[in-house]
Parts: C-alpha cells; sequence; structure tokens
C-alpha cells in the first residue's frame, strides 16, 4: 500500500526498510506495522489515574468531591504515610499517560495530504500534550514533595497563600489551558479526518473539554475544585470510549515507521501507465493493443486531411469553372 525509499535502494547503498534491529515493545513504542496505540493508552491510563485519587480521597474519609488542594480531608487523613504515596502513585500514572498522548502526536501522520482542518487540530494537539505533560509532571512534584515534608504547619501556610499555593495555582491554570487545547484539537482531528469515528465524538470531546478547562480556571478564585476535577474525568472518559474509534482509523491509512507518505493514487498511476505500453499483450486486457489502437487513431486521422484536401481542391476547380 505504501512505498518506502529504501524499497529499491536507490538513495544509497544503506539497507531497505531501515529500522532498529530489535523492535521495541508495542506497549512502549507502538504495534506492528506502525500501529499506535498511544491515544487509547494514554487516555485509558489518564481516567484510570483520576478514577484511583477518587478511590483513594474517599477511603481516607475525604467529603465531596476530590479536589487537588485536598480540602475536604481531616489533618489525620492528609498526614497519612499511605494517603500521600497513593496520591504520588496516582498523579505518576498520570503523567504517563500524558506522555502517551505526547507519542500518540509525534508519530500522527498529518503531511499536505490530508485537510488543512486535521492538520491544524495535530498542531494544536502538539501544544496540548506539551503542556498537559508539563503540568501533570509539576503536580506529581507536587506530591512527592507532600508525602516528604507534609506537616500541619505547612498546609496552614498553604491555605494562607504562601509560594507553593501560587506554585500549585500555576499548574492548575496550565491544565485548563491544556484542556481548551484539547477540546479544540479533538474536534478538529474529528471533523477533518478522511473517516473517523463520528461527528457526535467531536462536539462531546470538544464540549466536555472546554467546560473542564473554563470550570479548573474559574474554580482558582472560587474555592470549588471538586466540581472541576469530575468534569475532568467525565471528559477523559469520552475521550478514551472516542479513541477506541478513532485510533484504528488512524492506523489504517498511516504508514509504518520506514514508510514515506505516498498515496494509493501513486500505485493506480503507475498501473495505468504499465497498461500504455506498446508491449502489453493485447489478449489480457481482451482489447487491441495500446499501439494498435494509437495507430489506428493516426491512420484514421491521415485519411480524414487527406479527404477534406480532395474536397476543397474540387470546390475550387468548380468555382473555377463557374467563373469561365
Amino acid at each position: 500500500m505504501w512505498y518506502s525509499t529504501r524499497q529499491e535502494g536507490f538513495d544509497d547503498p544503506r539497507p531497505s526498510l531501515r529500522g532498529p534491529c530489535v523492535d521495541l515493545p508495542g506497549f512502549l513504542c507502538c504495534g506492528a506495522s506502525g500501529n499506535s496505540y498511544f491515544l487509547r493508552g494514554g487516555s485509558l491510563l489518564q481516567v484510570l489515574s483520576l478514577s484511583g485519587l477518587f478511590v483513594s480521597y474517599w477511603t481516607f474519609g475525604g467529603s465531596g468531591l476530590f479536589g487537588y488542594e485536598l480540602e475536604g480531608l481531616s489533618e489525620e487523613a492528609r498526614a497519612s504515610h499511605s494517603f500521600q504515596i497513593a496520591m504520588a502513585v496516582w498523579s505518576g500514572l498520570y503523567m504517563i499517560g500524558a506522555a502517551y498522548l505526547v507519542c500518540f502526536q509525534a508519530i500522527l501522520a498529518d503531511d499536505a495530504c490530508w485537510a488543512r482542518g486535521y492538520r491544524a487540530g495535530s498542531k494544536i494537539l502538539r501544544l496540548a500534550t506539551f503542556l498537559d505533560l508539563l503540568s501533570s509532571i509539576m503536580q506529581f512534584i507536587f506530591y512527592l514533595y507532600i508525602a516528604k515534608f507534609y506537616s500541619a504547619k505547612w498546609y496552614a501556610h498553604f491555605q494562607e497563600g504562601g509560594s507553593e499555593r501560587i506554585f500549585f495555582s500555576y499548574i492548575r491554570c496550565m491544565h485548563s489551558v491544556a484542556l481548551l487545547l484539547y477540546a479544540c484539537a479533538y474536534y478538529l482531528l474529528e471533523v477533518y479526518h478522511d473517516e473517523g469515528a463520528g461527528d457526535l465524538h467531536a462536539y462531546i470531546n470538544a464540549s466536555l473539554f472546554a467546560l473542564a478547562g473554563t470550570v479548573e480556571f474559574f474554580v482558582l478564585f472560587a474555592g470549588m475544585s471538586g466540581l472541576a476535577t469530575i468534569l475532568i474525568w467525565l471528559a477523559l472518559v469520552a475521550v478514551a470510549t472516542w479513541a477506541f474509534f478513532f485510533e484504528p482509523e488512524v492506523n489504517e491509512v498511516s504508514p509504518s515507521l520506514h514508510e514515506t507518505e505516498l498515496t494509493n493514487d501513486v500505485e493506480q498511476q503507475v498501473e495505468k501507465f504499465a497498461r500504455m505500453s506498446p508491449y502489453y499483450p493485447a489478449e489480457e486486457t481482451g482489447a487491441a493493443a495500446p499501439l494498435t489502437a494509437a495507430g489506428s487513431m493516426v491512420m484514421g486521422g491521415v485519411k480524414s486531411q487527406s479527404s477534406m484536401l480532395a474536397q476543397e481542391d474540387v470546390e475550387i476547380g468548380v468555382g473555377q469553372n463557374y467563373r469561365q
């Protein structure tokens, strides 16, 4: 289906089908023939991570919905080393999911053969995944810091608006921007893809991510972070569902890692010009050979021109006789 620049050895004497001698495992890089699982894997890891944060929060006696600043917990629960380790582990899992999404965008085929809207979605996704990964790394560091240096005095200082609170607000603000960019990226990738999973997924993903990003930004001033986290969880569930339909469509029309991005039209053109060869057997096509057909057309054209010239000579002769 696809052509490789190394297939015929036209570039240089290096071996054909360049690539690693030992293929990387599918769960770390991609599956066979370039089939990526990064979008599905990354979104599922993020859903699992946020679900784990909710469960850990309620297990240790949290009231209401989970919020990253842990305001609904008692002091004993926040000081529990098991709870602090659980927060760090789940936030680390979210960071790995964000890294998977970065890898999905990195190997996404988005050259000039795709619609401009699809390519714009890929570029926006690049920025969204970068901000998501950066914010998740910083959130992971924040929970690691809590696991090592937490104290009641420190948390009181955090609540009063110390430097740690500024750092925390910066993390959540960056993540809200990433969510808004995800809304644009997922919408454009779906509606401008040649096949796609359905426009309904595009509208659902765009609405949930835009709402989650907006709410997460405004709860920095209102103090209702639990509302933002449940909206983020719903948005992640929606995109994970969409990924199981969309990513196989992307894999089906994308080249492998050792291949170039040439479309099927090249193969059709090669086949068409091969059939125009004068040495192409006539019996296989059920028609006259192309050279014979071309010769007939030329001879027919010569005969037509000769007839027209003869007719003009007759008309000239008749005109001269009439004048005499």
